[in-house]
């Protein structure tokens, strides 16, 4: 199963590359750069903001110091400001984390694409092969229906790129299973 897998995928990418990444790009929704441009705009808007406010607040407190400003407003403004500021950081700090998803998904996607290129085809699973390409496998727990055992299976990618989840009928795999030991033992 492992290696049909990984096989269907190095085809799928050296068939054609850029729509597979088209595809991962859109399975992680992700709009091509436009949402990050975006996003990068807001925040150097966001900075800049921050920036003024600083500047303000240093006037508002030599405005008060100096005593041209009663304590009502200053405090009146003062929240304002703070409550602004906040909110900005705050807002920033989620365009930024937004970013640095995206960016490091389009990392992962390079990465794993690299990896990728190094195989035309694989014809046996090697340890090299399973750890480049694969992070994990999950192997959940066997269910019975109609008097069959199935087991649901899932092959994670390299860098959270791709996954593939199947269901297995184990009695198809434990027949040719014993079905080649049988073999084995005839031969020898």
């Amino acid at each position: 199963m492992l290696l049909g897998e990984l096989n269907k995928i190095l085809a799928l990418i050296h068939d054609n590359e850029e729509l597979f990444i088209k595809k991962l790009a859109d399975m992680s929704g992700e709009q091509s750069n436009k949402d990050v441009v975006a996003a990068n705009k807001t925040l150097a808007k966001y900075k800049k903001r921050i920036d003024e406010i600083g500047k303000l607040f240093t006037h508002l407190f030599e405005e008060h110091a100096l005593g041209k400003m009663p304590d009502d407003r200053y405090d009146e403004m003062s929240a304002s400001y703070n409550e602004e500021l906040e909110k900005l950081k705050s807002d920033s700090a989620e365009l930024q984390e937004f970013v640095d998803e995206r960016e490091q998904k389009k990392s992962d996607i390079t990465q794993f694409i690299d990896l990728v290129r190094k195989y035309e085809s694989i014809p046996e699973l090697t340890p090299e092969v399973v750890h480049d390409l694969v992070e994990k496998i999950v192997v959940h727990e066997a269910t019975k229906r109609y008097k069959r055992r199935y087991q649901q299976v899932e092959i994670h990618f390299r860098f959270n790129v791709v996954s593939v989840s199947a269901t297995v009928d184990t009695r198809n795999y434990t027949n040719e299973a014993s079905q080649e030991y049988e073999k084995a033992e005839v031969q020898a």
